[in-house]
């Protein structure tokens, strides 16, 4: 109960007990002492303890007097504050008057803050149109890198294409060299010509030659000549010798001769003339016998029947069988065969087709170089190919009998020249945790085990 509430109710106590006319109760008496009232026994007033009451009061004023004393505490509690707060209110009157001169320092740094604003909105609308211009130099990049990439694409097909004419160019330079597979009418002539197979050009001269089939000049001469054919010159030639020794014999003066006049001239007076008859008879046995052998290619060797037999058997060292012999056996001096080896052996480096075709080759085992510790590096020779500038294009791939699965490098060509070329390489392993690819230690001796080498290509 609030203290003011208790003073009320023992005040209206108090003036209750004295209106009331009922008398204090038998032996009872109210004392006022110093620390308040005292009631030696209890004081009924209408049933109510009047002394209950006055302690209750007494305790009431107490708790007054209590709260007074921290009220005046209070007020000088708030007393000391209201001095501190003079005191922080003259600070702070200190603090805003130096601030006022910030303020003026800033509104001067704001100002000049202002202009450089100026400037640099300035210069944001200067970089703004550079932008824009950098905008649509991007946009124009952007185009012709678009074109670049078709380009490429393009470029890619037509190297793809160009690969693939390579592929087979070799290997109908293959089937050239080895007179194989796939045919062509190159290697059908020339394994036609070697093996001398019937039914080509080449074949039916010859076995007209040897058969002694019309059909050509030469053969024609050789039949006219085995048969002493009319219209020839040996036929001449012979038919008139035959005329004028019968016209000799029987001395009858047609046709007339050197011979007949002579005869009919000294027959009386030179013994000698049979002598001479007997040696025109001889001469004419002679020629008739080598008519004979001429026409069947036997007896007495003469030129016709050496060449002839020589031109049927491929033999001798005319330049006919000597063209035919080297076309056969690809050996001999003529043009078409060396051009022919020189096709196949890739010697002629002033040719067009020479030039154009791919070399190829491979390196040693033991041609491998340490780098520095952990690779192995080898310098690849080209000086076989004869080329006199570097070649456009150049590949090369590792190959052997272990581990060369696990490298890196077999591909990558490094500065090329006419002559050389070189390439690294590094061998790698698959870590767990990971994956990670880590480089691991390799030696020469391994790589020698391993029986690495390089396979490679070049073409101008």
């Amino acid at each position: 109960m609030a203290p003011r509430t208790v003073l009320f109710a023992a005040c209206m106590l108090l003036f209750a007990a004295v209106a009331s006319p009922v008398t204090p109760a038998l032996g009872s008496s109210l004392l006022l002492g110093g620390s308040g009232f005292v009631l030696e026994r209890p004081l009924l007033l209408q049933g109510v303890d009047v002394g209950a009451t006055l302690s209750t009061v007494q305790q009431a004023l107490s708790a007054m007097q209590a709260a007074l004393q921290t009220a005046q505490e209070d007020i000088a509690d708030l007393k000391l504050k209201n001095i501190q707060l003079q005191s922080d209110l003259d600070e702070s009157k200190q603090e805003v008057r130096a601030l006022q001169g910030t303020v003026g320092q800033l509104e001067a740094t704001v100002l000049a803050q202002g202009d450089r604003l100026s400037q640099a909105e300035t210069n944001i609308t200067a970089l703004e149109a550079a932008r824009r211009v950098m905008n649509g130099t991007v946009t124009d990049q952007g185009a012709r890198l678009a074109a670049a990439e078709s380009n490429v694409v393009g470029l890619a097909a037509r190297v793809l294409t160009a690969e693939a004419d390579l592929t087979d160019l070799d290997t109908r330079l293959t089937a050239a060299e080895t007179l194989g597979l796939p045919s062509t009418p190159l290697t059908v002539t020339l394994a036609a010509v070697r093996d001398l197979s019937s039914g080509t050009p080449l074949y039916t001269a010859i076995d007209n030659l040897r058969t002694l089939t019309p059909g050509t000049t030469l053969t024609d001469t050789l039949i006219q000549v085995r048969d002493l054919t009319s219209g020839t010159p040996l036929y001449t030639a012979v038919t008139d010798l035959n005329t004028r020794l019968t016209a000799a014999e029987s001395l009858s003066g047609a046709p007339s001769s050197a011979l007949y006049t002579a005869v009919t001239g000294l027959q009386s007076t030179v013994s000698g003339q049979g002598t001479r008859l007997t040696a025109a008879e001889g001469g004419l046995a002679d020629l008739t016998t080598r008519v004979a052998a001429a026409e069947n290619l036997n007896g007495t060797a003469t030129t016709l029947t050496t060449t002839v037999l020589a031109l049927r058997d491929l033999t001798g060292g005319s330049t006919l069988v000597t063209t035919v012999t080297g076309l056969r056996d690809n050996s001999g001096s003529s043009a078409l065969v060396t051009t022919l080896g020189s096709l196949r052996n890739k010697t002629d480096t002033g040719s067009v087709l020479i030039r154009s075709l791919p070399c190829y080759g491979e390196t040693d085992p033991s041609s491998w170089e340490e780098y520095p510790t952990t690779s192995v590096f080898v310098n690849v020779s080209m000086a076989a190919c004869g080329f006199s500038v570097p070649p456009q294009h150049v590949s090369a791939s590792l190959y052997g009998n272990s581990g060369h699965w696990m490298t890196l490098g077999a591909s990558s060509i490094y500065p090329v020249s006419a002559t050389s070329f070189r390439v690294y390489i590094m061998p790698v392993k698959v870590q767990s945790p990971g994956p990670n690819i880590i480089n691991y230690p390799l030696t020469l001796a391994q790589v020698a085990a391993a029986n690495w080498r390089i396979s490679w290509m070049a073409a101008l």
